[in-house]
Formats: structure tokens, sequence, C-alpha cells
């Protein structure tokens, strides 16, 4: 509530994404808080910081902050961006983008689903690639053709989610880890 506070006073929209909200809806109960804003993360990251008396650490080509707060208390926020390699393995160019574009950045669908935090629209689960669908089947599903290819540490992923979470994988994905 209170980063929604900072959100609205900054003129900026949030969303609570990615793995936090995945086991969220898997009933866990530690929850990584990974907040996206579509606004000016120069803007909204201190502000956030102040409010919680956070010690705030900026990434701005990447267009991230990390917020870190007395008694282990972190949040990682970015800007919505979207995001191309110019070669597999190397750091991505990063600009700002949509919130779409965000969630079709991310690795895996049961990762890239957003909840709104906003005033008007609290609660709304936005999920663009059907994570909600794989969560419930179980599955690990690359959101692209290019997921591995682009970033291979995703394979790491892959095999740690799927070893953490007991979780199958689906056949694109798989042809993929092994091309």
């Amino acid at each position: 509530r209170r980063c929604a506070e900072v959100a609205q006073a900054s003129a900026c929209d949030l969303y609570w994404i990615g793995g936090g909200v995945r086991d969220l809806w898997l009933g866990r109960e530690e929850l990584d808080i990974d907040l996206v804003v579509e606004g000016e993360l120069a803007e909204f990251a201190p502000r956030l910081a102040t409010a919680f008396g956070s010690e705030l650490r900026t990434h701005p080509k990447f267009l991230t902050a990390e917020l870190s707060a007395p008694g282990g208390f972190r949040v990682d926020v970015a800007q919505v961006r979207a995001e191309s390699y110019a070669a597999p393995a190397a750091l991505p160019s990063v600009v700002p983008g949509t919130l779409h574009s965000d969630l079709a950045r991310r690795d895996f669908t049961i990762n890239a689903i957003a909840l709104s935090l906003n005033r008007a629209s609290r609660g709304l689960m936005i999920d663009p690639t059907n994570g909600a669908s794989d969560l419930e089947r179980k599955e690990l599903r690359a959101i692209s053709n290019y997921s591995l290819y682009d970033d291979p540490v995703r394979m790491l992923r892959l095999i740690r989610l799927k070893a953490r979470m007991s979780f199958g994988i689906d056949e694109r994905t798989q042809q993929q880890f092994r091309n």
C-alpha cells in the first residue's frame, strides 16, 4: 500500500511483477518484491527509499534500482522497459517500454505475471503470456523461441525452477534447451 501511495504521488503506475507474484499464486510464504513503474524511475525510486528509510542503489543503464531497508527488507524496482541482445549472452540493450514489453522480455511465462497496485485497478492481474495457466499445469515455458539463446543463464534458472518447484518443461522449451 505504501509503495502504491508513493507511486501515485509521483504520477506513476505501479505493478508487482515476477517471481513474487508467482510464489503468491503458489501459496509460498517468502515473497520477492519486484516492482515495475510506468513513469520516471529516477523520480519514483528516491521517494520510495525515503518512505521506507532505505538505502538506494541505482543502475541507470538498466533502468533499475534496489532498496535495502533496516531489518533486511529489500525491494527491486525497474522502469517498464524493452530490451534487445546484440549477440547471445551479451548484456541487453535496455530502453524505456510498456508494461507489455516488460512482461515479454522476461524468461518464463510463470514469471511474466503482474498485479496492479494502482488505486483504480488494484489487484488486477495482467498475464499476456498465460503464465497462470502454466502455473495450474505446473509447467515451465519459455516466453519466446529465443529466451534461452539470448540469455543462456536462463538455462540454469530453468533447471533451478524445475528442481525447486517440481514442474515439467514444455516441449518447445526442452527443444531450446537441447539446441
